[in-house]
């Protein structure tokens, strides 16, 4: 029997956000969320991106008048041939609210977002300064 058992300390969330993330060089990649937590997302892209390299990380919420960001650093913690996950390490107060509210609508389980946040913030802003 084959297959992957993943060990997640986070509720994952199918989404469709558009996502901007900026390297510390400057180069900007552009692409589609296709799930976050709080811990971090995965975006679909055809660019790649160094492995561990920090990044600012702007995921926007909303359509053309109505539009919120959620801003971010983190870390490329995984490539794949559909695109780059990040691990989530900075964001302000604001954009954590917003990023809970999204992951509440979206979550399939949501019993442990409270754990889960306490925990997150318990270990956030450790990492990246990524500006």
């Amino acid at each position: 029997m084959s297959g992957t058992v993943e060990n997640r300390k986070y509720s994952r969330s199918s989404i469709s956000l558009s996502v901007q993330v900026r390297l510390e060089t400057g180069v900007l990649v552009e692409g589609r969320a296709c799930n976050v937590s709080l811990n971090g997302l995965f975006f679909e892209t055809e660019r790649s991106l160094p492995l561990g390299s920090c990044v600012s990380i702007t995921m926007t919420l909303g359509k053309e008048d109505e539009t919120a960001d959620i801003l971010s650093s983190g870390v490329v913690s995984r490539l794949d041939g559909r695109g780059v996950a990040i691990e989530l390490s900075k964001i302000d107060a604001g954009s954590l609210d917003r990023l809970c509210v999204l992951i509440q609508k979206t979550a399939l389980d949501t019993v442990c977002l409270k754990e889960e946040l306490e925990r997150w913030i318990a270990s956030a802003n450790e990492g990246c300064d990524a500006e």
